[in-house]
């Protein structure tokens, strides 16, 4: 995917687990890559899906917990020169249950937009992106805030083994939820791929990302209001499949399935869901076309 600002759990994972099993091996897998390539040789590109979730949680603040969780997505990009593209889109939430103030079942839609610039430009497989996203709450459970992320990242996909680790640093402002404060969150992770099933026309691949969230600006805060340096370390497992039975000229069609594990600092407000006070579970589903 273009963008790495929001998309918190499988959207992303999806995508990576289905790239490891696509391309960590050649034969079948570039195969399939020129079949992928054949369907849309245009400037264009467009991301269609949607996750399942067990629980909602964005960098370790546990959102949502009760009923079924559903998040749609949509992300447009276009590439404006060899090695810089430009994008948009839509992530949403939304679940059987409401948040009790009303009976809106709609509880998040975040519009994001965003500029590419990777190793055509920068001459080494770098990856650098700065997208805007606004975080909106149609039913009303959070107020609306806007956030200027900055990411880099290192493309190490040609290994057997990738390991892409990365840095994103999110400077909230406009902030409707936390009052007048300009809040700053640093991640630091990385998401080892490898292809653990190596077949022509499912091959699955295997995908380990490892989150580190991070307050440089009360971002996190304890009970008495000052800034709590560390958030949360998660890790997760993803495995995700091509749907290769549907015909290529439908796009590319992938599915995937993932648990992730938060370690939480229960010191920080918002951070201790009050049953497991510093850990917390989230199993996903979920499918994506790509074209």
């Amino acid at each position: 995917m273009a963008s790495l600002t929001k998309l918190p759990l499988l959207s992303g994972a999806a995508a990576a687990a289905v790239a490891a099993a696509l391309t960590s091996t050649g034969g079948a897998a570039a195969q399939e890559t020129e079949m992928v390539e054949d369907i849309n040789n245009g400037a264009i590109s467009w991301t269609l899906g949607s996750d399942i979730v067990s629980k909602y949680v964005f960098r370790g603040y546990e959102i949502q917990e009760d009923g079924i969780i559903v998040q749609p997505y949509a992300e447009f990009t276009a590439g404006i020169a060899d090695g810089i593209d430009v994008y948009a889109g839509i992530w949403n939430s939304t679940g059987t249950e409401t948040n009790g103030d009303n009976n809106e079942h709609w509880l998040e839609a975040d519009i994001y937009a965003g500029v590419s610039i990777g190793e055509a430009v920068l001459g080494a497989p770098i990856a650098i992106d700065v997208s805007y996203v606004n975080y909106t709450s149609p039913n009303d459970t959070f107020g609306q805030y806007e956030e200027l992320d900055f990411f880099v990242g290192y493309d190490d996909s040609d290994n057997p083994i990738s390991v892409a680790p990365y840095a994103l640093l999110a400077i909230e402002f406009d902030t409707e939820a936390a009052g007048d404060d300009d809040n700053i969150y640093l991640e630091l992770g990385g998401e080892f791929e490898m292809q653990v099933v190596d077949n022509a026309q499912y091959p699955v691949g295997l995908t380990v990302p490892v989150k580190l969230g991070l307050s440089l600006d009360e971002y996190y805060v304890d009970d008495e209001g000052d800034n709590e340096f560390f958030g949360y370390l998660s890790v997760g497992a993803n495995v995700g499949v091509p749907l290769s039975f549907i015909p290529r000229e439908y796009g590319q069609w992938s599915a995937a399935a993932g648990l992730t594990l938060f370690l939480l600092n229960d010191n920080a407000v918002g951070l201790d869901d009050g049953e497991n006070e510093n850990f917390n579970i989230v199993g996903s589903v979920g499918f994506a076309l790509e074209y």
